[in-house]
């Protein structure tokens, strides 16, 4: 009887036991998938970071290339500014050649 009593207490004590053990395997599924939630999270925002990044590595590369466009029209059109007064000063000699002529023929 003695022997039944000490073995129902250590059947009883055995159950708690597995209890216990079935809700700290319970608790550790729990934290599992709330880590797996919060890695599937950041899995997203840095996708969404890497695909940031590369629209604003686009947005730089045509503000590059406007502005290398830029450069070279002003360039072009510094360029022919030269050309028009380089032909104003040719034009002007020409009419103080052409006034010179003119004053020569006059009685």
């Amino acid at each position: 009887s003695r022997l039944v009593e000490k073995s129902g207490k250590v059947i009883g004590e055995g159950a708690k036991a597995f209890q216990q053990i079935e809700q700290d395997v319970a608790s550790v599924a729990g934290q599992v998938q709330e880590v797996s939630r919060s890695t599937e999270e950041l899995a997203k925002g840095s996708e969404e970071m890497v695909t940031a990044v590369k629209i604003i590595s686009d947005v730089t590369q045509q503000i590059a290339a406007i502005s290398q466009e830029m450069a070279s029209s002003t360039e072009e059109q510094s360029a022919s500014l030269e050309e028009v007064a380089t032909s104003a000063d040719a034009l002007a000699r020409l009419g103080q050649e052409l006034q010179g002529t003119i004053a020569r023929f006059k009685l």
